[in-house]
């Protein structure tokens, strides 16, 4: 079947949630965003498809997340 795969990039500490950038967002509608982009890729992906959530901080200290889809 189907499986999600959650990738914490060694950029992010989730032990140290403190270190982590402060963003000002509105947190249903990240929650949201963050639903559909995922649904979209579990629907788009095959019978034994996988998909891929990476949390990761960028150069300038910003959270990026990817989500990403393997047929």
């Amino acid at each position: 079947g189907k499986s999600i795969q959650v990738e914490i990039a060694d950029s992010v500490d989730p032990l140290h949630v403190q270190d982590w950038p402060t963003i000002d967002v509105c947190e249903s509608e990240v929650r949201q965003i963050l639903y559909n982009l995922i649904g979209n890729a579990f629907d788009a992906s095959s019978h034994n498809g996988k998909v891929r959530v990476r949390f990761s901080t960028t150069e300038s200290s910003q959270l990026s997340i990817e989500v990403q889809d393997f047929g």
